[in-house]
């Protein structure tokens, strides 16, 4: 699948960003909520085909900006 067919996953994974408040968190609960949910979400989706380097950056950059928030 092409990158642009894989992005309503990249949007979910981003919509569940503003119900948390990372400024509220420390360094260690936001590591914890980026491994036990921010990296699961796209799994079930992702085992069956290997998506595009794209995708992987942009999910990536979104786990990245929260726990570095």
């Amino acid at each position: 699948p092409s990158a642009a067919q894989l992005q309503p996953m990249v949007d979910s994974v981003a919509a569940r960003l503003p119900t948390w408040k990372a400024w509220l968190m420390t360094k260690t609960g936001r590591l914890a909520l980026v491994k036990s949910v921010l990296c699961v979400i796209p799994v079930h989706q992702l085992l069956a085909f290997a998506p595009p380097k794209k995708t992987i950056k942009q999910l990536e950059k979104i786990q990245r900006e929260l726990l570095w928030a």
